[in-house]
């Protein structure tokens, strides 16, 4: 009995196996209840229709060990006495852990109503995700303050302190801070949001990604382009994602040789192959002019669908109604030529 009853470091050797048992019996015992309770709340998720019960069973299966590591030295360390600044460190370095494990359970339950808003609201995906990032970042900076808080730091003050310095950082961070006020003009005045595509200049991709201080495109090639916000909201933006119809032109060059009254007959058929063709709608047809080597004549038409492909398609038929039909009439597609008069000399 002397031997558990032997000091060691302030604590007699009962205090510590007792508090070692308590640690462990938690530490053992936490996988056990954790896998119970998540199995428990998983039957009960299967009789309802929300996913609210879903949520916690997976914020349930992922406290890892660290978790269960700094709730058993919370649990274990009251049964043992340290020095103050040493027990201030060793609560501090329990304390820092446990909230770790916290923040990371509210960033899920974040993600989740952020995932959920989104749904329902696809056209303010962008700022719900915006929102969410500074929400977590809020949490993280409140569980920061709260530790050291505990630590003993003045806080109020601490935060004094940075408004006064705020003002240094800013200028120094001011391409940082233009980019984030930036982003607040997208996710306020949505030009684009994720999937639209859009083109910025000579640039061109589907946007992937809004962020804070970039925005993420990826081009028709596949590689990925990175834009600062601030150059984003300083340059003209083309959004094709928002196109209600297409616009198609072209200019059609027949021979010179063509007859009058097939040259008349042309705006009548393509006029025709136009009307029969859904979902596009004749804008204009006429004799433009006289080329270097055809007799010209533009054509104007709308595709009221505003996808690429749709547009490429319709496009196609009214050409090859076109094809078919001059082959028919017999009038002939013109191509660059030259015609060289000889005159022959007498002398």
């Amino acid at each position: 009995m002397d031997f558990l009853d032997k000091l060691v470091f302030g604590n007699s050797v009962k205090q510590i196996l007792l508090a070692l048992l308590v640690f462990l019996a938690f530490y053992g015992a936490f996988p056990i209840f954790k896998k119970r309770l998540a199995n428990t709340i998983k039957r009960l998720a299967k009789k309802t229709q929300n996913r609210v019960d879903d949520l916690f069973v997976d914020i349930i299966k992922n406290f890892n060990n660290g978790f269960a590591i700094s709730a058993g030295v919370l649990l274990a360390i009251q049964f043992l006495t340290f020095e103050k600044d040493v027990e201030k460190w060793v609560k501090f370095a329990v304390l820092a852990l446990f909230l770790v494990e916290i923040i990371r359970a509210v960033d899920r339950i974040i993600d989740f109503g952020v995932e959920t808003l989104s749904e329902k609201n696809k056209s303010s995906e962008s700022a719900i995700e915006f929102a969410g990032r500074l929400l977590k970042m809020l949490v993280w900076v409140l569980g920061f303050l709260f530790l050291l808080q505990n630590l003993g730091v003045n806080v109020s003050s601490l935060i004094a302190g940075l408004g006064i310095g705020g003002i240094a950082v800013a200028l120094a961070l001011q391409s940082v801070l233009g980019d984030m006020f930036s982003s607040f003009s997208i996710f306020l005045d949505k030009p684009f949001k994720k999937g639209d595509y859009i083109t910025i200049d000579s640039l061109a991709g589907t946007v992937k990604k809004i962020g804070i201080k970039t925005t993420r495109i990826e081009s028709l090639t596949g590689e990925e382009i990175v834009i600062a916000n601030q150059d984003l909201t300083n340059s003209r933006i083309q959004n094709y994602k928002r196109m209600k119809k297409r616009r198609g032109s072209f200019v059609l060059g027949v021979e010179y040789s063509t007859a009058e009254e097939s040259l008349k007959k042309i705006p009548e058929i393509i006029t025709k192959i136009i009307k029969e063709i859904n979902g596009v709608e004749l804008v204009r047809v006429y004799f433009k002019e006289f080329g270097d080597f055809s007799l010209n004549f533009e054509v104007v038409y709308w595709v009221e669908d505003s996808s690429y492909a749709v547009f490429c398609k319709k496009t196609e038929e009214v050409n090859y109604a076109i094809f078919e039909a001059f082959k028919e009439e017999e009038i002939i597609f013109a191509f660059p030529t030259q015609t060289l008069f000889m005159e022959k000399n007498t002398l």
